[in-house]
């Protein structure tokens, strides 16, 4: 534990250090060696392209399409007799397409309030491994609407700056802020993230979402900040993604303002996302 509190106390003090991008654009570290050859992208800074519910720096490449089923079970304190929330759950199935080099969109539909969400993601910059470009850096737009009136029925829309950095080969982090806004109103929150490689094909994930600014009145009380820690595991052409959060909603709104469970009242519940990636077009007709 006191190892992942330093390395969040790294991630603040590197990201608000007025001097970061320079002294690392100096530095002579590299993913690819002490002293590398030429200058390359860093890659596989995340397993996937969310960290768990969040969206992550990774981007589904040009001509692939990325098939996603998460799937959230009821909270552990519902107790034995729901099997600990193995007798309740909630899935999302969707898909993400990159349209042309460092643009991607998705879509998906949630059993959970019955949403319906889409958005588009773009890659401004990429991680280099000569600091050249010390930071990926992403930004992303989303909507959602759920199709229950009791909930309100206007559309969500999610604006997010993804930012973050692969430190070595085993560690990653990131940051999200992030503003909601229509429904019941605005929400400003700040995702956070990292990975820790535990073997090739299998990571350590967490991620901590806490809310700054929501509306006051009716329909804005008894939410928590989504807290998520679980397992990435690849397997061939698959991504397993094995977790506990206390979220049950897996869209932005849902997970980022609307998080009703608390980890102090066993409100957190196990889930899974299976990632499974197709190519539609020859990559090369990109290049």
């Amino acid at each position: 534990m006191s190892s992942i509190k330093l390395r969040i106390l790294f991630i603040f003090t590197a990201v608000l250090s007025p001097a970061f991008l320079s002294a690392q654009q100096d530095s002579g570290f590299s993913l690819l060696g002490d002293e590398p050859a030429e200058s390359s992208k860093v890659e596989n800074t995340f397993k996937t392209t969310r960290v768990i519910n969040l969206q992550s720096l990774e981007l589904t490449d040009a001509g692939v399409m990325d098939v996603k089923i998460n799937h959230r079970f009821g909270a552990v304190g519902l107790g034995s007799y729901e099997a600990f929330g193995l007798d309740n759950a909630s899935v999302r199935i969707g898909a993400e397409y990159g349209i042309v080099p460092n643009l991607a969109v998705n879509i998906g539909r949630s059993s959970l309030g019955r949403m319906v969400d889409a958005g588009l993601k773009y890659r401004l910059m990429h991680q280099t491994s000569d600091n050249a470009r010390p930071l990926s850096l992403l930004i992303y737009g989303g909507a959602a609407r759920t199709a229950l009136t009791m909930m309100g029925s206007e559309f969500v829309y999610t604006a997010q700056l993804i930012a973050g950095r692969k430190e070595t080969d085993r560690f990653s982090w990131q940051i999200a802020p992030s503003l909601l806004s229509g429904g019941t109103g605005q929400v400003i929150a700040m995702g956070v993230g990292f990975r820790e490689k535990i073997t090739p094909r299998t990571t350590f994930n967490a991620e901590y979402i806490p809310v700054f600014s929501r509306p006051e009145g009716r329909g804005n009380t008894g939410f928590y900040n989504s807290f998520s820690v679980g397992l990435d595991v690849e397997t061939g052409g698959h991504v397993f993604q094995l977790h506990f959060t206390n979220s049950a909603g897996m869209a932005e709104p849902q997970f980022i303002a609307q998080t009703n469970g608390s980890w102090m009242s066993r409100g957190f519940r196990f889930g899974f996302n299976i990632s499974r990636v197709f190519t539609v077009v020859n990559p090369d007709k990109f290049r």
